[in-house]
Formats: structure tokens, C-alpha cells, sequence
């Protein structure tokens, strides 16, 4: 999954696209590095880079930081109408148990419905 996905963003890079790519462990860290200009910029290129990919999402370890933090890249994405792509090793629910009641529904919402499509790879 991760390898097709980075393909495709070089291709699109090559092009001329901007592209962000992390894996969502990098930005749980980032998060919560000290010096929240890592956070600020990774944020800020999540959330303007015509393309953006969050590798392994349910991997990292969820506080309230960063849970508030997906969920704002989420948004601005969807109303800016970006794509995001996202690799995930479980289903919608097991996702979503990892976060709070009041913020797991409306992420999966928002990658189901606005963002992404579902793709299996089996």
C-alpha cells in the first residue's frame, strides 16, 4: 500500500503537484515535539499541499493533541476539497475505538464520505 501510494505521489510531484507525505507515528510525534514549529509546519503542509498522504493512521498514539490536530487536517482538507490518502491496517471501527466517542465517528465520516475512497489490498 505504502509503496504504490509514494509512487504515485512522485509521479504527481514530477508534475509539478505539491506533495506532503507522513506516517501518522511522525505526526503524533510532531504533535508533541517541544518545538511546535514542527508541528506548525507539518500541519500547514498537510493541510495546503495539493496532494497529502498519512501513512499507517491508527498507529500512533492518540492524545487529545493529537486527535484535535487529524481532525483539523481532515476538515480543512475536505472544505478546501484536497484529496488525502491514507493507509490503515484495520477496519472503520477499530479505527475509530481509538479515539474519543465524540471525535472517532465524524473523522471516519469525513475519510469515508468526503475524502477518500476505500481501496482493499489484499
Amino acid at each position: 500500500k505504502t509503496f504504490l501510494i509514494y509512487e504515485l505521489l512522485r509521479r504527481q510531484y514530477v508534475k509539478g503537484m505539491t506533495v506532503c507525505a507522513t506516517s501518522s507515528t511522525d505526526l503524533a510525534w510532531a504533535c508533541g515535539s517541544p518545538d511546535q514549529k514542527d508541528r506548525r509546519d507539518l500541519m500547514t503542509r498537510l493541510m495546503t499541499s495539493e496532494l497529502a498522504f498519512i501513512d499507517d493512521l491508527g498507529k500512533e498514539k492518540v492524545t487529545d493533541r493529537v486527535q484535535s490536530d487529524l481532525y483539523h487536517i481532515f476538515e480543512t482538507r475536505r472544505r478546501n476539497l484536497l484529496p488525502l490518502f491514507v493507509t490503515v491496517n484495520s477496519g472503520a471501527e477499530e479505527l475509530q475505538a481509538g479515539y474519543s466517542r465524540d471525535a472517532g465517528e465524524p473523522m471516519i465520516n469525513r475519510l469515508r464520505d468526503d475524502l477518500c475512497d476505500f481501496i482493499e489490498l489484499k
